[in-house]
């Protein structure tokens, strides 16, 4: 079983579109990190539920991840957000 990792971030967009080379739909996750000044992207895929209904760019939210072996590295997965009030 994984642990579940959690910070603070700012949100910054939800994106969704077609793949030019897989033709594949996915959807993306951007978010910020305060503390490193760093953008993260997340990719993830079309049937993947996390929902961003009602978050604006630079709302405080808190995500969570788990660490997951992708294309042969280690990446963080996104499992969830939540709105920070």
């Amino acid at each position: 079983m994984s642990n579940v990792i959690t910070g603070i971030y700012l949100f910054k967009k939800d994106y969704q579109g077609i793949g030019k080379k897989s033709n594949k739909a996915f959807r993306l996750i951007e978010l910020h990190d305060v503390q490193t000044l760093d953008n993260t992207s997340f990719f993830l895929p079309e049937d993947t539920k996390i929902p961003v209904n009602g978050f604006q760019t630079r709302d405080k939210v808190e995500g969570s991840f788990v660490m997951e072996i992708l294309y042969g590295e280690p990446k963080l997965v996104l499992q969830s957000l939540r709105k920070i009030v």
